[in-house]
Formats: structure tokens, C-alpha cells, sequence
């Protein structure tokens, strides 16, 4: 290849491969070939026949008149030769192989040639679905966009240097996984928890309910009526035939008294004086 600025992209491709098939695309330094950036490109296989541009510089997007980046490659040659320019970019993959082409567009001054290059490039698992490439042109004096048509094809296959191991996937993007080993079988065993051991709350034994019998005046079993002094009912105890003393609300006590329930003791109330 006569053109400087691709030779430079390929001499740095060469280096950084080490005699293997292809670098990895992590291994890329773009501040090694500073001069090239605004001419490369990276094209990523995504799926049987479908590929798109993943990176591309400014000098491409001003020879096509247009942004390429996330679009076919295919667009990048005219529309005769695309179908071509696909096949080639799956030889350098599938080979490989590293493509070499001469171009030629026409513009209002004649005709542009220019000059593309296309190398294989491993992927971080280590499948070789990119292409690094890049376009050079004769000066650059012309009318965007260029439909870049095919003069000349050079196909290089890629063969890889003898006693030269292939380089195991990068550390961070594919490490290394440890071999799996059994671990002891351990049986199970009991720990002792300090404190006391916590007892179910006490429960509460069913209560008869409490049986409180009424009188008034009248005796037993009598409507409710107020003291004589109007100060409110009196109560006596539920057993009639204890022993007991009678409060009054008004804080008089009365001796005890025997009496039936529901019939009224005669004489009753006392008088008071």
C-alpha cells in the first residue's frame, strides 16, 4: 500500500496482533495512531448478515455528507459494488484476511480515488466479529457525498506465527473463571443462645360473674327508690343471712337485718327521729 497514513493504520495492526490471527479490540490504543483517527472506522457484526458502523471519523462522515455512525456498511460504497463491498467485509472476518481496495468516486473536478484498508479484530470474548478499516483519499478537494465505486480488490490472508499461542480473552472483560472444587460436607450442628428460655403468659382461669343483689325500703327484689333523705338507694351484701351492717349513702350505718327476698319485712323502714 503506497498511501502513508494507511500504512501507518496497518504497521500499528501488525505490532499489536504479536503474530496471532487478530488483537483484541480492547488492545486498541487510539493515541497510537493519532494521525489515522479521523479516517477509521470500526464495523461490528451483529448477526448473520447484518453488520453496522460502530465508530467512524470526521474525514468519512464528510466524504459521505452525512453522520454513518449505527448504518450499514454498505453505504459507504455505491450502490453497484455494495453487495461486493459485504461479501469482501465477511472474508476478512471469516478468513481472515486483511482486504486492501482501490476506490474511485466521481466528483465536479473528475474523478476522487481514494484508498480503504479492512482488518480483522477480536471482540472481548475472542470471536472475531469486527473490522477495523480506514479511508484515505487523494487530496481533499471534493463534493460530498462520494459513491465510492470498486477499481481493484487485494486479498491477504491471515496466517498466524508459528510456536505463537493464542492470547486467552482480557483480564476484566473475560477473566479467568477458578476451577470448582467440593467443599467438605459438614453436618449440622446446634448453637446454645444464652438467656432465658421464654414462657408462654400465665392464663387467666374463667370467673363467675359477681352476683349483687339490690334492696330498697320495700325489700328485696323491690324497685329501686331513694333514702328517705333522698340521698340514693341502699345495697346490702349478696348473702342475706350473714351477719352485716348496711351503709346508707348518707353514711349512716344500720344493724343487720334478715330478710326474704321479695317479701317485705313489716315494719320496715325504721323511722328516724
Amino acid at each position: 500500500m503506497n498511501d502513508l497514513m494507511l500504512s501507518s493504520l496497518k504497521s500499528y495492526w501488525e505490532r499489536l496482533r504479536a503474530g496471532r490471527i487478530a488483537p483484541y479490540r480492547a488492545e486498541i490504543d487510539p493515541r497510537q495512531f493519532e494521525s489515522a483517527l479521523e479516517n477509521m472506522f470500526i464495523i461490528e457484526k451483529i448477526g448473520e448478515n447484518n453488520m453496522r458502523i460502530r465508530l467512524a471519523g470526521m474525514k468519512i462522515c464528510e466524504m459521505m455528507g452525512m453522520e454513518v455512525r449505527g448504518m450499514q456498511p454498505g453505504y459507504l460504497i455505491d450502490e453497484v459494488d455494495r453487495q461486493r463491498f459485504e461479501r469482501l467485509l465477511q472474508v476478512v472476518m471469516n478468513e481472515p484476511a486483511v482486504v486492501e481496495l482501490k476506490l474511485e468516486a466521481p466528483n465536479r473536478s473528475g474523478t476522487y480515488d481514494a484508498a480503504m484498508l479492512l482488518m480483522p479484530l477480536r471482540s472481548d470474548f475472542g470471536d472475531i466479529n469486527r473490522v477495523l478499516g480506514g479511508v484515505s483519499g487523494r487530496g481533499d478537494l471534493f463534493a460530498p457525498p462520494l459513491s465510492f465505486m470498486i477499481r481493484d480488490v487485494c486479498v491477504t490472508p491471515i496466517e498466524p506465527s508459528q510456536g505463537v499461542e493464542p492470547k486467552q480473552p482480557l483480564p476484566g472483560f473475560a477473566e479467568e473463571q477458578a476451577g470448582f472444587a467440593h467443599a467438605p460436607v459438614k453436618s449440622p450442628q446446634l448453637r446454645s443462645i444464652e438467656g432465658r428460655r421464654a414462657e408462654p403468659p400465665p392464663q387467666r382461669r374463667p370467673q363467675a360473674p359477681h352476683h349483687r343483689r339490690q334492696v330498697t325500703a320495700r325489700g328485696f327484689g323491690a324497685p329501686w327508690a331513694p333514702d328517705r333523705r333522698g340521698a340514693g338507694p341502699m345495697a346490702i351484701s349478696p348473702d342475706p343471712r350473714r351477719p352485716h351492717w348496711l351503709a346508707t349513702p348518707s353514711g349512716r350505718s344500720i344493724p343487720h337485718i334478715t330478710a326474704t327476698p321479695g317479701a317485705p319485712r313489716k315494719g320496715w323502714p325504721p323511722r328516724h327521729s
